[in-house]
């Protein structure tokens, strides 16, 4: 609305390059504890995740490890099939489906006990509400502020990559005009907020 997408302008390619990588590795990370079965501190630091990966190895349990690599194998294969031959490409858009539902035939006829399950999803879309309370408002403004910058950071990074990739302009103002709508219309659902 204030169209501020000029200030993006200000933030160098090296900047939005290394947040985007230490996100991704900080990502992967925290993400290890589903692939090695067992707990690991929540950080936004590596260090700390990496040490708390190491510490708690002697928990290593192998069931949630080789399903996980069976996943990440359909996902890469996958991905692979359908940019080698153009005839296949659908197979890059089908593989996280394909991999959800091997996953969920898996685990329900086999029931592993190692792996740990969502549990119950509820049906429907969520519920529209309009927030009433607004007592946490203050407290949650420097929160806000933060989540607001990384958002901002995230989406263009990733809007810059896929514009240099592609071979097309970015519009900076339609990007936050876009990122806002989706986090303003998602406020009334209860969602996360929306980056990326």
């Amino acid at each position: 609305v204030f169209r501020l997408g000029w200030l993006i302008r200000f933030i160098s390619h090296s900047v939005i390059s290394g947040f985007t990588t230490a996100s991704a590795i900080v990502i992967g990370l925290s993400q290890a504890k589903y692939f090695l079965g067992y707990e690991i501190e929540r950080s936004s630091k590596i260090i700390p995740l990496v040490q708390s990966i190491i510490v708690g190895a002697d928990q290593f349990s192998w069931q949630p490890f080789v399903m996980g690599s069976v996943v990440l194998a359909i996902l890469l294969v996958m991905k692979h099939l359908g940019k080698c031959n153009k005839s296949l490409r659908f197979l890059r858009a089908s593989g996280p489906l394909t991999a959800v539902v091997f996953c969920s035939v898996f685990v329900k006829v086999f029931q592993p006990p190692s792996i740990s399950l969502v549990g119950e999803i509820p049906q429907g879309l969520p519920r529209f509400s309009i927030p009433k309370a607004f007592g946490f408002v203050e407290s949650l403004i420097p929160t806000t502020i933060l989540i607001t910058g990384v958002a901002i950071l995230e989406s263009v990074g990733i809007a810059k990559a896929l514009a240099a990739k592609n071979g097309y302009e970015l519009d900076s103002n339609q990007e936050l005009f876009g990122l806002g709508v989706a986090n303003i219309v998602g406020s009334f659902f209860s969602v996360y907020p929306t980056t990326g």
